[in-house]
């Protein structure tokens, strides 16, 4: 595959270097940036010098065992470090949260107990937040009956380095690749406005800061036809990016008493909800650092792969 014959955002690279306690940091450091610098060079080879594309480092890690759990958490910064330096990684995946047997990758062992890489990674995370982040804590809603207006309740947590302000607003998702659901219910803000089913706003009333939360009532309107409606409602700083994690929730519309339907109706279209992407793309991300959990490794692919920010530490 030639690099840029495909729409690709970026390419994925699992980084395992200077493994043993033999090899000095600097030694690292060294190895990190020339092995980034020769995949990269693949890409600017086919795109040009200017070529925007970057790296993803999907997994990075040392075992406890090989390196001491001081030198875990050492290695994780200092490698992080140098692919900040490098200035062509997007974001790098720590391989692992926990110990599987016959390994020491976590940063908890198998026991439950914490290694220094905890501190570690919560350390490095709060000092590379980016700008715009948020986490959706919660959305639900009750059963609706076909056409009755209700709301869906909705908690963000902004996980970013900066205040929400009246820039950003909470937006009915429309799907890949701005969010990896599409919204299939119509909003009826009375604070916003709804152009259509994913093109609606809901403002937010106040200013939220980092580590602050905030809790929005969006009013939606049953569709007539009962069945299993999916709301998605993702963040968006108006002109420039959308950000933060997908809200969604299941509205189940139920048919209005006497009408004769079905009163468990029929299931939305399933292409709605397929729509959606897998994980959502944003434009201009920093070098951010997560947390890969992982339960085991074997030779036909990962079990229990699950990718969550670091700053949830």
């Amino acid at each position: 595959m030639v690099t840029g014959s495909f729409p690709l955002d970026g390419i994925g690279y699992h980084l395992y270097v200077a493994q043993g306690s033999e090899s000095p940091l600097s030694e690292l450091r060294a190895q990190i940036l020339a092995n980034l610098a020769d995949v990269h060079s693949v890409v600017t080879a086919h795109e040009g010098a200017s070529s925007s594309k970057q790296l993803w480092v999907s997994e990075y890690g040392f075992q406890a065992s090989a390196v001491g759990p001081a030198g875990q958490a050492e290695r994780m910064a200092a490698a992080f470090d140098a692919m900040a330096e490098a200035g062509t990684v997007a974001i790098a995946l720590y391989f692992n949260l926990r110990d599987f047997p016959g390994s020491t990758w976590g940063i908890i062992d198998d026991t439950g107990a914490t290694r220094p890489g905890v501190q570690q990674l919560a350390s490095i995370s709060a000092a590379h937040r980016p700008a715009l982040g948020a986490q959706a804590l919660a959305a639900f809603t009750a059963p609706l009956t076909a056409g009755e207006l209700g709301t869906v309740t909705v908690t963000l947590e902004n996980r970013g380095a900066s205040t929400w302000t009246d820039e950003v607003r909470l937006a009915a998702a429309p799907g890949c690749p701005d969010a990896r659901a599409a919204n299939a219910i119509a909003w009826e803000p009375a604070n916003g406005y709804a152009n259509g089913i994913t093109d609606a706003r809901v403002f937010l009333a106040a200013p939220v800061p980092p580590g602050g939360s905030v809790t929005l009532e969006v009013p939606v309107r049953a569709p007539s036809e009962p069945g299993s409606y999916t709301f998605a409602a993702r963040l968006v700083r108006e002109g420039v990016s959308w950000f933060g994690a997908t809200a969604t929730a299941n509205v189940v519309v139920t048919a209005k008493p006497g009408s004769g339907e079905d009163p468990a109706g029929s299931e939305q279209d399933p292409d709605s909800e397929r729509s959606g992407c897998t994980a959502a793309t944003g434009g201009g991300i920093p070098l951010a650092l997560a947390l890969l959990l992982r339960r085991r490794r074997h030779s036909c692919g990962m079990e229990a792969v699950q990718q969550r920010d670091s700053d949830r530490m």
